[in-house]
């Protein structure tokens, strides 16, 4: 089959990856899984149910896998594309959702009642403003610290567009994970590191290479990157892995660090090159909704999602409580991209499009 063909077996109507977009909800629940039934039990929280066995811990690394579609999707979508268009393209992905999403994690921090409405209020405004997230200002909720890393892989390839040197990405981003990886081995580099995306150049590097390889095929070239982002992906997870590792008093071996971005690059490698019948057009567009979805999932589940279960624990068994804790914030999540998203995206993307003077 040629590769036209295969990708024809790959794509829905409307260009996208039907594959990706099943897995992009997949990780999203592997993420939401971690924090509701081991990270937040291992805390003590009140109703957070019960404690399940390790292996749920390592749902914390979907967001990698993430870092790694983001990767792929942007090196694509970069191509003859416009600094303005890609702008454009960001601020109506990203914004309508965050705006309402941080919306609610605002109203669950004063349902809580936990001394944290001040700063709670000042960080919605900044997340409401958008920009000053490039600078970490804004995370209402700790889970939007990806949203963080996201937007300064972004400003990077905007930069690269600006230039119009963009297809130098996978050589700057092999810069920064090289250079920071060294610079933390020796205990330098704070508070640059994040400036530099580690630990979180080499998954983003990654997914620029399978577009690599999507397009121009299986290289010296392209085995040679992909271990050496492997490699600094594996340290830089090990790395930061010791923060976490610190909440149940045991320190990952190195190894493990390793077995991350390996297993995270096969997992989205096998949804880039494995065929993909579309199927009824009820399939795809149903695989399309699961992709949808999945942002506002991240973005609500964490604090939402934890109010809610506290709420239910005082009249519920905590396992029933978290259960339809997770039942309330899928609905919500669908909710967001239906009314929301679906309805804003293009108009927004249009808008902001015409102000930036995108052709």
């Amino acid at each position: 089959m040629t590769l036209e063909g295969e990708r024809e077996r790959m794509v829905a109507p409307s260009g996208k990856n039907l594959s990706i977009e099943w897995l992009r909800l997949l990780l999203a629940a592997g993420v939401v899984v971690y924090h509701f039934f081991w990270y937040l039990p291992l805390r003590g929280v009140a109703g957070a149910g019960p404690m399940g066995p390790d292996w749920l811990m390592y749902g914390r690394f979907g967001v990698e896998a993430f870092f790694i579609i983001s990767g792929y999707v942007i090196a694509f979508s970069m191509v003859g594309r416009s600094a303005a268009d890609f702008v454009a393209s960001r601020v109506s992905r990203l914004y309508p959702a965050l705006v309402l999403c941080a919306s609610l994690t605002f109203l669950a921090i004063l349902a809580r009642d936990d001394m944290q409405a001040v700063p709670g209020a000042i960080n919605l405004v900044a997340d409401w403003l958008f920009v000053p997230l490039v600078a970490g200002i804004g995370q209402i909720d700790p889970a939007y610290w990806s949203i963080v890393v996201e937007l300064r892989f972004y400003l990077l390839v905007l930069v690269l567009l600006l230039l119009g040197v963009s297809h130098r990405l996978l050589l700057l981003l092999t810069v920064f994970s090289v250079s920071a990886t060294s610079l933390a081995l020796f205990g330098l580099g704070d508070p640059w590191l994040g400036w530099l995306l580690f630990p979180h150049a080499s998954y983003f590097a990654l997914g620029v290479l399978l577009r690599h390889v999507r397009t121009r095929g299986v290289s010296a070239f392209a085995v040679a990157v992909a271990a050496l982002h492997l490699y600094c992906a594996g340290i830089g997870t090990w790395y930061g892995m010791a923060i976490i590792d610190l909440q149940d008093g045991v320190r990952s071996p190195v190894w493990v660090g390793g077995l991350i971005p390996s297993g995270c690059f096969a997992l989205v490698g096998l949804a880039v090159f494995l065929p993909m019948s579309r199927g009824s057009r009820k399939m795809a567009r149903a695989a399309i909704f699961a992709g949808g979805v999945s942002y506002p999932l991240y973005l609500v589940h964490q604090v939402v999602g934890l109010t809610l279960s506290d709420l239910f624990a005082a009249r519920l068994p905590d396992t029933m409580a978290v259960m339809l804790a997770l039942l309330c914030i899928g609905a919500i999540a669908a909710s967001v991209h239906v009314a929301v998203e679906r309805r804003t995206r293009p108009r927004l993307r249009a808008a902001v499009a015409r102000r930036l003077g995108a052709g």
